[in-house]
């Protein structure tokens, strides 16, 4: 072995793994190792640099070659243990850190591998026992840099918050901001903490020192500023004051800010829109969504094209759904059209003809009858259909491609939603029904069945055949129902199934239901049970 050579390259590969040249450090750990092949030095920086280039192989190799050279050094052991760790074999490196703590380990590895094992608990989702490991990591830390590190705070903020230990995620949540002044997603995260539990002003607040303290893109003060809203909105429900802070906050931000990238001000105007739902403000919250959609509220999203286009458009006309007979007229064309459809389908071979044979396409209700529901097929159809007349699209210029920037199909139906809300606010049933059959075509689960509950209430409302009514409530509460059974985890189906219930008149079964509900859900149900009570009486 040549001395002078071998320091020379260890001196020159320190020098860059200090000035964080890890490429060329390498390279002079891997000459040096020419040199000394066992300096334990130089196969743990080279191990070290390999995991950091995601070169598990050859750091493995270097970790499995110091080992060898000293197989009584607990550090070994946890070098290779980490080697194994960040190539996802996470068995291999649990029994290397095993093995580093039976060895033995210097005062400096020691909390990094206490660390190490909180990780592990982590990723096996493991809360408690992470946070025993990250307490254990920051005892044996004799210089008290552990506890400021802002990833081993993190983390402890996400067991916290898996453990839905919301004290001590708040304190942690305070922490990062202290050790992290800069990083405005810790603003956020404190933020949204504290508005879960109704704390809005000290919410809001934060929210302004990360304005005012945090390193903020433009993007991230839009951001900011629009959870801001978010915060005056949870805050409305218990102070409807708030609800017109967030509107002028929103307002006003909009007015000095005339030149707004398209979808920065959709958002806003759709923020705004659902805040006046909330003040009860509807027809000013109809405006702003209609200023979202323009011209894109001709169609939500078509699902094919070709032979089903040449549907019927005036079935489904836009204008509003009629009450007494005319409303009963159109129904029933409505019900005309779609088995003309279904005929068109089975005649294309798209359908089978035996489709009412079986379960697929219907449900049990609860005295164990048949209810077909063709409302899935309906639906698709639908959505097909443009919902503007001839004579509208004859009139209005065609865009051309590079000017369109339509809305995405989550964004239309979250203000189908809005939406909905301020037609029902305004006791406007045949709009309701119109969007609430949008929107039960929706791939996000509560939209969907919020759309099949507002079609059935508005059917209701509207139609004056009790015998129609009756069926529609039937299928409806049916199709609630058969989702229940296919997944009992999932609390919505019931939800809807006791509210119908209760407007129904059928108020023992609504009552039976709540009782295998969560606690907040069964008052909230209880109580619009005796709304409806009281109305019927």
């Amino acid at each position: 072995m040549d001395n002078i050579t071998f320091k020379e390259c260890v001196s020159n590969a320190d020098a860059a793994f200090s000035n964080s040249q890890y490429e060329a450090a390498l390279e002079w750990y891997q000459k040096a190792l020419q040199e000394s092949a066992d300096d334990l030095h130089c196969l743990s920086r080279a191990g070290a640099i390999c995991v950091m280039f995601k070169k598990f192989d050859e750091a493995l190799q270097h970790f499995e070659n110091a080992v060898s050279v000293d197989s009584e050094n607990g550090d070994n052991y946890f070098n290779l243990g980490n080697a194994y760790f960040f190539c996802g074999k996470y068995a291999l490196a649990l029994k290397q850190y095993a093995l580093a703590e039976q060895k033995g380990c210097s005062e400096d590895v020691l909390p990094r591998m206490y660390y190490q094992y909180g990780m592990l608990c982590s990723i096996r989702q493991d809360p408690k026992g992470a946070l025993v490991q990250f307490e254990k990591c920051e005892k044996a830390d004799k210089e008290g840099t552990m506890g400021l590190n802002p990833d081993l705070i993190s983390e402890k903020l996400k067991m916290y918050l898996m453990l839905q230990d919301y004290e001590n995620a708040e304190q942690t949540a305070a922490q990062l901001i202290m050790v992290a002044p800069s990083e405005y997603k810790y603003y956020a995260v404190y933020s949204s903490i504290l508005t879960a539990h109704g704390k809005f002003e000290k919410a809001v607040q934060v929210c302004e020192d990360a304005e005012n303290y945090a390193q903020l893109t433009e993007e991230e003060r839009f951001s900011f500023m629009f959870q801001k809203a978010a915060i005056y909105a949870d805050a409305g429900d218990t102070n409807k004051e708030y609800y017109q802070k967030g509107y002028d906050l929103l307002n006003n931000w909009l007015e000095s800010n005339p030149n707004l990238e398209l979808a920065q001000k959709r958002q806003a105007l759709a923020t705004l829109a659902e805040l006046c739902s909330k003040m009860g403000e509807f027809d000013k919250g109809i405006e702003l969504v209609k200023q979202v959609l323009g011209k894109s509220d001709a169609l939500l999203t078509s699902k094919s094209e070709g032979e089903n286009q040449k549907t019927s458009e005036t079935a489904y006309s836009n204008e509003p759904m009629q009450s007494g007979k005319a409303w009963d007229d159109q129904v029933d064309l409505m019900l005309q059209t779609d088995m003309e459809m279904i005929q068109d389908n089975i005649d294309a071979g798209l359908i089978d003809e035996d489709m009412g044979a079986n379960d697929e396409n219907g449900n049990y209700d609860e005295n164990g009858n048949f209810v077909h529901d063709y409302g899935d097929i309906f639906a698709g159809l639908i959505s097909e259909i443009p919902n503007v007349s001839d004579e509208t699209r004859s009139e209005e210029p065609q865009e051309e491609p590079s000017q369109k920037q339509e809305l995405e199909e989550s964004e239309r139906e979250k203000l189908s939603y809005v939406l909905i809300t301020c037609y029902l606010g305004k006791d406007d049933y045949s709009q309701a029904y119109d969007e609430a059959r949008r929107l039960m075509t929706s791939s996000d689960t509560y939209f969907a069945y919020y759309g099949r509950y507002v079609e059935a209430l508005a059917y209701r409302k509207i139609c004056k055949d009790k015998q129609k009514v009756d069926y529609k409530y039937a299928q409806t509460m049916a199709y609630f129902r058969t989702q229940y059974l296919r997944n009992a985890a999932d609390p919505l189906p019931n939800l809807f199934r006791v509210r119908m219930y209760a407007e129904c008149g059928e108020f023992v079964k609504a009552k039976e239901l709540t009782s295998i509900m969560g606690e907040a859900e069964r008052i909230s149900l209880m109580n619009y049970i005796k709304q409806c009570e009281e109305t019927k009486a």
